[in-house]
């Protein structure tokens, strides 16, 4: 019988896995609890987890087979065989800390959440023994810690119940350059006192990481984007610089860059492999970020057209193209299910048009799947998913593949290869070729 996908789980099963996990916990075993929460694998083998990570992805594979009644096509002439990372350990770039009470009661505490309060209970671990976490994230958040502590601000825990002080960012490069924005609560603070914490953390933290980039987002929901609470530049550079694949790289506070970048390179040089551009082909990158893939495919190419929501992240894609050269791609800020229809009637005379959709895990609009479907010069997409088990996303291949009832011509799944960005975590990245008969 086959494996019950993880998007089949019932809600039910969850909440008592979360309540077993909490009812369990302790000062002794926290830490190991929280290794079994975040990093599954993080006692077991890269054989053994690589293993796991490729029949899930079977399980994917043949449950899009089976929506198209294709069961008796075998998956495996499909799949290959998953790429792993050239790193396990401490790849992540990029961390979000949380505050909340700790095991020992104390507040203040930065780490990440174990519980939920679903089952009525939620405390914060250190990451002090998380495997894919750098040594210098660590150090940053426990720095945090410290400050907060010795505040008299509360930490704010709910949106309205008075406290200040909330998650904080740890972000850096291969050179050792990092980046940090705290998130506060401003409600019920003056724009005086606000500032006046400013200056208090910009000193706290010049005294431990005099080089190191400092900001400030004041945000009175439960997430910020820059157009909501402006991102305070308080010290150090204004960004990070990075190299991949042989380009350079700005990177925004808040703009997106790929968490393990050894294996995003790799990952990146497959989807240009299996696009197979020409020189008159042009490239449609949806949910382009800061424009790896456009700045990758562009001397294969006659040119790209990337769309981004966030505004952060196009401007870093505009100066990227700028400092590598790069003088045929084009970067258009907004919702990709907005803009796509007058980006596509500008393409009206590409005579071939090659589309990557890298969506976040809630996968693409049914309005630009359908768009995509109906342009007559798309013969391929490659679909790059980070969550390929969420159900928005299973639909999205299955929008793609349909055969009826949509007044196009169906794509046909003909390649999937699943790589492993997040070791010793449960997820895993797939990328799957699409293409029109």
């Amino acid at each position: 019988e086959r494996m019950q996908h993880p998007f089949k789980m019932k809600s039910k099963k969850l909440r008592e896995q979360q309540h077993k996990m909490i009812s369990s916990i302790n000062e002794t075993n926290q830490y190991e609890v929280l290794s079994n929460k975040i990093t599954p694998y993080w006692e077991s083998s890269y054989e053994e987890e690589l293993e796991s990570k490729q029949q899930t992805c079977e399980d994917i594979i043949n449950h899009v087979l089976d929506k198209f009644s294709l069961k008796k096509k075998d998956s495996r002439t499909i799949l290959d065989f998953i790429i792993p990372s050239p790193i396990r350990d401490a790849y992540r770039n990029k961390d979000e800390f949380s505050v909340w009470p700790g095991l020992d009661g104390n507040p203040k505490t930065v780490g990440f959440f174990v519980g939920s309060p679903a089952v009525g209970k939620v405390v914060c671990v250190p990451p002090t023994y998380i495997k894919c976490i750098r040594e210098s994230h660590k150090k940053i958040a426990k720095i945090y810690e410290d400050f907060i502590r010795s505040s008299p601000l509360p930490v704010s825990y709910q949106l309205y119940d008075g406290g200040f002080w909330r998650n904080i960012v740890v972000r850096s490069n291969d050179k050792g350059d990092h980046m940090t924005t705290v998130i506060t609560n401003p409600r019920g603070f003056t724009p005086e006192q606000i500032t006046e914490q400013e200056s208090c953390l910009q000193e706290y933290f010049s005294q431990h990481l005099p080089s190191l980039s400092l900001f400030h987002q004041s945000c009175p929901h439960v997430k910020c984007s820059r157009d909501q609470a402006t991102i305070r530049h308080l010290s150090g550079q204004a960004y990070l610089k990075e190299s991949m694949c042989d380009l350079e790289f700005r990177i925004s506070p808040d703009s997106f860059f790929q968490l393990n970048k050894h294996a995003a390179e790799i990952l990146f040089q497959k989807v240009v492999q299996l696009a197979g551009p020409k020189h008159y082909t042009t490239l449609l990158d949806l949910y382009c970020g800061t424009g790896a893939m456009s700045l990758l495919f562009s001397p294969r190419v006659r040119g790209c057209v990337g769309v981004e929501l966030g505004v952060a992240a196009v401007e870093d894609a505009k100066h990227n193209a700028q400092i590598n050269n790069i003088t045929n791609c084009t970067f258009v800020e907004g919702r990709v299910e907005e803009k796509l229809s007058g980006v596509l009637k500008n393409l009206d005379h590409s005579p071939s048009i090659i589309a990557v959709v890298n969506p976040g895990r809630g996968g693409a609009g049914e309005s630009a799947i359908s768009l995509l479907r109906q342009h007559p010069n798309i013969h391929k997409v490659i679909y790059v998913s980070c969550k390929p088990d969420n159900p928005l996303t299973m639909k999205n291949f299955v929008q793609l593949c349909e055969r009826v009832g949509t007044g196009s011509k169906p794509f046909h799944l003909t390649k999937a290869i699943p790589f492993d960005l997040f070791p010793y975590t449960d997820h895993r990245e797939l990328v799957l070729c699409f293409e029109k008969r």
